[in-house]
């Protein structure tokens, strides 16, 4: 066969055909070795006429069902209504043949392209073409759009949060929850599987996916129902939560401060949190000012009942350490934690003057000089000596004029004064024995009665309290600047003090500050929180006699 041995009734070898047309030769040869016939067959490839599906099916999948009509295959289907697009898949029985769909090509075995649904029904033609380019089958399938019968959550969930359990019910879902006694209402956010279904809860209107309106809870339990309801208005499920109210078990303190104001340091302890304080020697006793998260928890300083946001009730220092327990017991009345704080009393290094004054009565300037404060003044050729008044800011401060030792408040001894001029040095050293103030007067005896003497006129007087407000405020409990000192305050207790950012927030505000009971370390006077290091802007205004008197500049904060 063409060429090729082939044995008596078997079949030969396979003869690969051209396209268009092949001669395939069949070779008889005789016994004889030489008698031989020859069979010609011309063989003609012809163009498939098979316009046959072996496969059809759309996606998103349903059932297919055959009905009589006009088209080679008719069928039936239905998809639910939020379907708005189908695409058929159909495979062909020959390789050769080619497919459209509603008029678009198509791939055997591969999805269409997305064919669009009315909102009712749709038909959806698949058309083959046989290879011979002639012959064609077209398979219609008429897809209607049903409500949806689809009625359940994808997730269900309620605000403020709190984690829902399965439990057994009659409901389709039965779950239950449990809240804080101070949570009073929950909202639920039900999220339905189908976009077409509506939502309940207790009865009231709600969207998929939002939190509902906020229902109610009794004082015990309250059982919240979500009815979810198919597009097909018929199919229904109904998912039930029970809320039961109980005692909060927080004891958290959102705030915590003393009074006089103080930085507090958090150190390692057995509490729950351990703080370290300390405060100036003169301080006998601080209060305590705790701040509940729950407003139903109760709060003891010292075993003493207290007031949240309230400072509490004086609490005595020892002369040295004192520990304050902050105890806050929440509203289950079994959870309890303590905040201790470990107050040290130090020395002060307040070695500041409200007041200063002499005695005859002279006026002192201020005038630039080497000391703390240095002052001048003028007195009568007559006054051959002076007593000076000072009074310290902290009672546990000591005071020398001219090395000898004085009582704060109390006149010293006499000064005896030079023909010309003497300079009276007042030191005071703090309660530290370390931090001194050096108050220079410079004091000027005026010539007898028809003596001309030569001086220069004083300038600017100003009272005997000067105001001075230090620029330096360093918290950082080391004793130094750890809080604004304004000197000569004490001698104008009808003031008021306010302190801005750099952006004109205020952050501080007292009235009738006094570096002692009134004093910023930082802290807002607004929401008690520790300031951030940097420069911020005082207004001071006090009243000087009948005159009310302003002075604004800045301070630094660091730590």
């Amino acid at each position: 066969v063409n060429g090729v041995p082939a044995t008596s009734g078997v079949a030969s070898a396979p003869v690969s055909l051209n396209t268009d047309t092949t001669t395939v030769y069949t070779t008889v040869t005789a016994a004889d070795g030489v008698t031989k016939k020859t069979y010609a067959i011309l063989v003609t490839r012809l163009p498939s006429k098979n316009a046959l599906l072996t496969k059809l099916k759309i996606t998103p999948q349903t059932g297919l069902t055959i009905v009589p009509g006009p088209d080679y295959v008719d069928y039936t289907a239905s998809v639910f209504m939020p379907t708005s697009s189908i695409s058929v898949i159909p495979t062909a029985q020959d390789a050769a043949a080619t497919i459209t769909v509603n008029g678009m090509p198509a791939t055997s075995g591969v999805a269409s392209t997305p064919v669009s649904l009315n909102t009712d029904t749709t038909t959806v033609y698949t058309t083959v073409t046989a290879a011979d380019g002639t012959t064609r089958k077209t398979y219609a399938i008429l897809v209607t759009r049903v409500p949806s019968n689809n009625a359940l959550l994808s997730a269900i969930k309620i605000t403020p949060a709190a984690a829902l359990t399965v439990v057994p019910g009659v409901d389709y879902v039965d779950y239950k929850a449990s809240v804080f006694m101070p949570t009073s209402s929950i909202s639920v956010i039900p999220t339905a599987q189908d976009a077409w279904a509506t939502i309940t809860v207790n009865g009231m209107p709600a969207t998929s996916g939002v939190a509902s309106a906020p229902v109610s809870l009794n004082t015990d339990t309250t059982t919240i129902y979500t009815t979810v309801t198919a597009g097909d208005g018929t199919t229904r499920k109904t998912y039930a939560i029970k809320v039961t109210r109980v005692s909060s078990n927080n004891a958290l303190l959102t705030a915590i401060k003393l009074t006089p104001a103080t930085g507090l340091t958090i150190v390692s302890g057995t509490d729950y949190v351990d703080y370290k304080a300390s405060v100036f020697m003169p301080t006998s006793s601080v209060r305590v000012t705790a701040t509940a998260q729950d407003a139903a928890a109760t709060i003891t300083v010292n075993g003493m009942p207290a007031t949240s946001g309230v400072a509490s009730a004086p609490v005595s220092l020892n002369t040295d350490t004192t520990t304050v327990y902050t105890t806050v017991t929440a509203a289950d009345g079994t959870t309890k934690k303590t905040y201790a704080i470990l107050v040290t009393r130090v020395p002060s290094n307040n070695a500041l003057l409200t007041a200063i004054k002499l005695t005859p009565n002279a006026t002192l300037i201020v005038k630039p000089g080497t000391n703390y404060i240095d002052y001048e003044t003028t007195v009568s050729n007559s006054t051959s000596s002076i007593s000076l008044t000072a009074t310290t800011q902290d009672a546990t401060a000591t005071l020398k004029v001219n090395g000898v030792t004085a009582t704060s408040g109390v006149a010293s001894g006499p000064v005896s004064l030079n023909a010309d001029t003497t300079t009276v040095y007042t030191t005071v050293t703090a309660g530290d024995g370390t931090t001194k103030k050096t108050y220079a007067i410079l004091v000027t005896r005026l010539a007898p009665p028809g003596v001309v003497m030569q001086y220069q006129p004083l300038e600017s007087p100003i009272t005997n309290t000067a105001i001075v407000v230090h620029q330096n405020v360093s918290p950082n409990g080391d004793g130094n600047s750890d809080a604004l000192v304004i000197e000569g305050i004490a001698a104008h207790p009808d003031n008021k003090l306010q302190i801005m950012s750099r952006s004109g927030a205020l952050v501080y505000e007292a009235k009738g500050y006094d570096n002692a009971t009134k004093s910023f370390d930082g802290h807002s006077s607004t929401n008690g929180k520790l300031q951030q290091p940097g420069t911020y802007f005082y207004s001071l205004e006090y009243k000087d006699g009948n005159e009310t008197k302003h002075k604004t500049g800045f301070i630094v904060l660091k730590y």
